[in-house]
């Protein structure tokens, strides 16, 4: 619709040994943001696939394959 150039990069899954659940320092800035925290539920979301989604202007395909190259190199290390 909008013409942008995106990219998805696999990056794990979610795992309830490794994810605290909700951030004890974050403080909502908003109802909306209150009730979007709220929609995480770590027992669900458990095993679930995360990625990382890039997105570049229109017509910037290179730039979004070299920053891809350099995002993926990054998670490999971790």
């Amino acid at each position: 619709m909008l013409d942008y150039t995106a990219m998805v990069i696999p990056y794990g899954h979610v795992s309830k040994e490794l994810d605290p659940g909700v951030a004890p320092e974050h403080v909502p800035r908003n109802e909306v943001d209150k009730w979007n925290w709220d929609l995480y539920d770590l027992d669900v979301m458990d095993g679930h696939p995360l990625s990382v989604q890039i997105v570049g202007r229109r017509l910037e395909e290179e730039k979004v394959l070299g920053a891809a190259k350099v995002i993926e190199e990054i998670l490999r290390r971790t």
